[in-house]
This record gives C-alpha cells, structure tokens and sequence, in this order.
C-alpha cells in the first residue's frame, strides 16, 4: 500500500527492491487473516470449548501467503489475470515488475479522504465524553463490524450472538482485550481519538492496521513518532515486548 501511492515509477521500483532486501522473502500475514485465528483462540477460553482454529501464522513466504490468490493480486493491480503471470508474480522480478508499475487511483485516494471526514464528523459530538465511554463505544462498533467473523466461530461451538452479546460490556470488552490485534486498535484509536488538536488523517486506518499486527508480534517497530507516543503511552511495547522506534537509524542501537 505505501508503494502505490508513490506516482513515480522509478521511486517506487527503488523503495520496494529496498524492502524486497530488508525482508529476504519474508511476509506479515494480514492483520484480518491474525484477527481471525486470534478471534478463535478467545472464543475456545470465552466459552471453555475444544479448539476451534490453531495459532495464528505471522510470518511466511510467497505471494499467496502475504496476498492470498495471486490472481486477485493482479486485478486489484491493474493487470488481466492469466496462469502465465499468476506464477510468475511468485518470483522476485514478477512481483517487482507488478507492484512498481501499480499505482492507486484518484476513486482509491479520495475514498480514503472521504472516510477520514466521516471519521472526524463522527467523532466531534464525542468531545464531552470521557476517554471510558469513547472506548466502549468503539467495541460496541467493533462487535458490529466483526459479526461476519464472530457468526461462524459461535456458530461452530452452538452458540449465536445472542449469547455473545448477553456477556455484557464487561465482559465484552474484556474479551477484545484478549485479542491483540484487536486490542492494539482499541488502544490506538481511542488515544488518537483524545488529539482534538490533530483532524483524523487519511492514514490512519492503514497505520493502525499495520500497528494491531506489528506491535504484538514484531520485535522491531518504527513508525511515525505521533503511533511511538500513543502506543508508548498505553505501554503497548511493555505488554508486547517490542521496541517502538520513529527512526530507522535508531535500529543499528540494538543490531
């Protein structure tokens, strides 16, 4: 996602050989795919039943492992999907060749705009309320969002929402503590919430998404200084062992 915003195809080439280097292969899991094996371990204590989904995988190799079908990857790119470029996106060259020559459109920018403005309209008659309310607010969005995630897991151990919901905001919102993922973004968005002096940027989710995964499972953090603050400040590096950082250079401290 930070490379296609960059509209310079040579720019974007540099950047990614760059990250191409620095991760050897290597990919994050997607902060939805952690979500979801995290949502099925706390279903499985919430309720005591048997396992219903294993440990989340968080670090792998191949296009299909950090992307899902390459085929997907491809349209969402920009290009015809054909068997040919499918498997050849699998390799280093084809998939620098097809992420240095993707690039967002105005639509995909300015839907991103769009939402931060919706976000910060939303937020404005949450001025009065306290931090407390703010974040039991943003559960009680969450729960309504995850539903599409949360029916098959209850569905599997006999239960329903019903049964969820009748937990209560206690219990709740204890539960989404329990899933880092989840409980990062909480964090973050209710501390970023507090800033009436800073509008909601259009950044902001894709920052946030990258933290939830990040910041549980990476020993190593860097991000923009505003995320160092606010994660250092619920002490999310102390409860996930991990360094925040705002400057790359900062990481030859600890090599």
């Amino acid at each position: 996602m930070e490379t296609v915003k960059i509209g310079h195809v040579g720019r974007r080439t540099a950047l990614l050989s760059l990250m191409g280097k620095l991760s050897q292969g290597w990919f994050m899991a997607s902060p939805d795919e952690i979500t979801r094996a995290e949502l099925a371990q706390a279903m499985q204590r919430l309720f005591g039943r048997e396992r219903i989904g294993g440990k989340p995988e968080i670090f792998g190799r191949g296009i299909p492992f950090a992307f899902g079908d390459p085929g997907q990857l491809l349209s969402e790119a920009g290009f015809s999907d054909t068997p040919t470029l499918a498997a050849a996106i699998d390799t280093p060259p084809g998939f620098l060749y097809i992420l240095s020559h993707a690039s967002t459109s105005r639509q995909f920018q300015h839907r991103w705009r769009d939402f931060a403005d919706q976000t910060e309209r939303a937020r404005a008659p949450q001025r009065k309320w306290t931090k407390e309310l703010r974040r039991r607010s943003y559960v009680a969005l969450l729960t309504d969002s995850l539903q599409s995630d949360l029916i098959p897991l209850l569905s599997s151990i006999g239960k329903g929402m019903g049964h969820f919901l009748a937990l209560g905001a206690e219990r709740l919102i204890e539960f989404f503590d329990g899933v880092p993922t989840l409980h990062v973004e909480i964090e973050l968005v209710t501390e970023r919430n507090q800033h009436w002096d800073r509008e909601v940027q259009p950044n902001d989710t894709l920052d946030i998404s990258f933290l939830s995964a990040a910041i549980p499972y990476c020993d190593f953090v860097v991000t923009e200084r505003f995320w160092v603050n606010l994660a250092g400040r619920k002490k999310l590096d102390k409860k996930y062992n991990t360094v925040l950082l705002s400057d790359l250079t900062e990481l030859n401290n600890y090599l």
